[in-house]
C-alpha cells in the first residue's frame, strides 16, 4: 500500500495495482488555528444577519467550505474519534458564531 498526491483531506491510495480516493481523519486544532475558526463563525454570523447573505457563502469565500460539509458528515459517521473532533470543530465555529452574531445584534440595537 502506497499514499500517493495527498490534499489536506483526501489522499490517492495505490494497492494492487488499484486505485482509490481515500478520505484522512482530521487533525485536532490547536493554538492560533483555534481562533481563526472561532473567526470563521464569527464571520458566517455577520453574513447570517445581513438580509440575502448565507453564512455558507462566506464559508466558501474564506475556503473552509469543505471542511465545514466533511465535519457535518464526520459527526454522523460511524467513527468515535472522527465524531468527537468534529464537534469540537463545530464547537469552536460555533462560539464563534455567537459572539458575532451577539456583536451584530449589539450594534444595531445601538442604533
Amino acid at each position: 500500500t502506497a499514499f500517493l498526491e495527498g490534499t489536506r483531506d483526501f489522499c490517492l491510495e495505490v494497492n494492487d495495482m488499484k486505485k482509490k480516493l481515500v478520505r484522512l481523519p482530521a487533525a485536532r486544532e490547536r493554538g492560533p488555528f483555534v481562533l481563526l475558526t472561532a473567526l470563521h463563525g464569527f464571520c458566517m454570523a455577520l453574513a447570517d444577519s445581513v438580509p440575502g447573505v448565507s453564512g455558507g457563502t462566506i464559508a466558501f469565500i474564506l475556503g473552509f467550505y469543505d471542511r465545514f460539509l466533511n465535519t457535518l458528515h464526520d459527526l454522523f459517521g460511524r467513527d468515535a474519534a472522527a465524531r468527537r473532533l468534529a464537534l469540537f470543530y463545530l464547537l469552536k465555529l460555533g462560539a464563534g458564531w455567537v459572539v458575532g452574531m451577539g456583536a451584530c445584534a449589539g450594534a444595531v440595537q445601538a442604533l
